[in-house]
């Protein structure tokens, strides 16, 4: 339990990290859910230090703090295993030619669930269904 003089009793509040205008600042370029997220981390971390406010400023603190967060999880790695298809690494690069047509799918709309043939809704197995039964009579046939 916190005594009067408990330095944690004059952290600030969220909002009033939120409210400062280089924390507010932040807003524009990241959701206000990594934001927040951001200011509850480094005003825990504070607490946990027995209220010691950051050495580098709540501003630093932050921003730093929002830029781990908004960081990817995924990175590219040299794959130096021998092992080609390694479930830990991602299995096996995508050919450029999957990953343009992917890349150009992904930059709008596309038929997901809806069949375009009938102008309704479809079903999103119904576009590998026809890939997967020429997969299986190759296998079969292979054998």
């Amino acid at each position: 339990m916190t005594g009067p003089r408990d330095p944690r009793r004059r952290l600030p509040a969220v909002d009033a990290l939120l409210a400062e205008p280089d924390v507010a600042a932040l807003l524009t370029a990241h959701p206000r859910g990594l934001v927040l997220r951001a200011v509850r981390d480094t005003l825990e971390h504070a607490r946990a230090n027995d209220g010691a406010p950051p050495a580098e400023g709540w501003h630093a603190a932050v921003t730093a703090q929002v830029q781990r967060l908004a960081a990817p999880s995924l990175v590219p790695v040299i794959n130096a295993t021998g092992v080609v298809l390694h479930t830990n690494l991602g299995r096996a690069p995508l050919a450029r030619a999957a990953r343009e047509v992917m890349t150009q799918i992904a930059a709008g709309y596309s038929n997901l669930e809806y069949d375009l043939a009938r102008g309704a809704r479809g079903s999103r197995h119904a576009l590998c269904r026809d890939l997967l039964v020429e997969l299986r009579a190759r296998r079969t046939r292979s054998w």
